[in-house]
């Protein structure tokens, strides 16, 4: 998905959502209803295996093409036509056709308008009772393609439902990230243009000095060209940081320096959890900062054995958790690079918690939202 990708809003009237396929095409196992006048029907013959395998030969196009096309309710109301014009020469279509129209319809529509067709799907079905030339009692089975039209339908609105949301939430991310580069980018071409404007305007001063002490004080202008060269070293230094500060530091590439670094001091690594979790780039920056920090105290203080790095993903934000089996937290209290990441998740809208592990050790956990905050 790239910026400029549109999302649909939640109140939007159709869901323009992919699902899997095994929930996608899952359904088609009820086509075999169409069957059970045949199955069932001691008097049933070559012709009525035909006229089933017709109608499948029909429905079940039309129901792939309009899943693909989506032709909700053009091809809802193709089933229901098909369904109702065969009951009564004897075809089971009416305990299986409705229910795809209920999988289409509930493709696009909101809650409350998903419930007034399945209402009116089911009206149309019942009648297949009276038309329906089906023996007793097998003309019953008919309640179950009642029932399965709401639990299909149902089923298949939160399918596409939660597949809505992702998307939306994956655009959002994505939106959150563009706003961050913009502002990052900013940032850097203010910060860059405060810093080479004073610096530059200083040796500029400072290098005319040189030329007119030159010819009468050469210690004087050599300790004028030494400044000159400190405040240029000076300049390029923060110029240096300000540029650094726009590097997006990954969380997989933090977990391997830390796998290695870690195996390195003979510590052993256990990790948890999905690493390659979809987040804004703010809130990933801030996890592997996180993940650096952690890694390197353990690393420094906690004369440890083991190390458990987990991440844990919920509605609504992400978790890191980085534990040791090591001496714990110094009574001494944090040291300036943790109080430094607090200051760093709590201004990105995260919360940072570090003490003691439930085992013993020490244990530090960075809470953050999935699109992170404003600092």
């Amino acid at each position: 998905m790239n910026e400029n990708t549109t999302v649909r809003p939640e109140n939007s009237e159709r869901f323009d959502s992919r699902r899997s396929g095994f929930s996608r095409w899952a359904p088609l196992i009820f086509f075999a209803f169409v069957f059970t006048g045949p199955i069932f029907s001691p008097n049933a013959g070559p012709a009525d295996w035909f006229f089933a395998v017709g109608v499948v030969a029909v429905a079940l196009p039309t129901f792939v093409v309009s899943e693909m096309r989506g032709w909700d309710i053009g091809g809802a109301t193709a089933l229901m036509l098909l369904a109702l014009a065969t009951a009564p020469f004897g075809s089971t279509a009416i305990m299986a056709l409705p229910i795809y129209a209920a999988a289409l319809l509930a493709r696009s529509a909101s809650q409350e308008t998903l419930r007034h067709r399945l209402l009116v799907i089911t009206a149309l079905t019942l009648p297949g009772f009276l038309l329906s030339s089906i023996p007793w009692p097998f003309r019953g089975f008919i309640l179950i393609s009642v029932i399965m039209i709401w639990v299909i339908g149902s089923a298949v609105f939160h399918d596409v439902s939660r597949d809505h949301r992702a998307l939306t939430l994956r655009a959002e991310n994505r939106r959150i990230a563009h706003l961050a580069t913009i502002a990052e980018r900013e940032r850097i071409a203010r910060d860059v243009h405060d810093i080479a404007g004073q610096a530059l305007t200083a040796i500029i001063v400072r290098s005319q000095l040189v030329k007119k002490l030159a010819p009468s004080d050469l210690d004087r202008a050599a300790e004028e060209a030494d400044e000159v060269e400190r405040i240029a070293r000076e300049a390029l230094s923060s110029i240096r940081e300000s540029v650094a500060g726009w590097h997006q530091a990954s969380l997989l590439d933090e977990l391997a320096v830390a796998r290695d670094a870690l195996a390195a001091a003979g510590i052993q690594l256990e990790t948890f959890g999905e690493f390659e979790v979809d987040l804004a780039p703010s809130v990933e920056n801030v996890l592997a900062l996180g993940l650096r920090e952690a890694v390197t105290n353990v690393l420094r203080h906690a004369n440890a054995g083991t190390a458990q790095i987990r991440i844990d993903s919920q509605d609504g934000g992400v978790s890191l958790t980085v534990t040791d089996d090591g001496i714990g937290p110094s009574a001494k209290g944090t040291g300036s690079g943790i109080q430094g990441m607090r200051e760093r998740v709590i201004a990105a809208g995260g919360i940072l918690t570090f003490g003691s592990g439930a085992k013993g050790g020490t244990e530090l956990r960075i809470d953050m939202p999935f699109g992170g905050g404003s600092s």
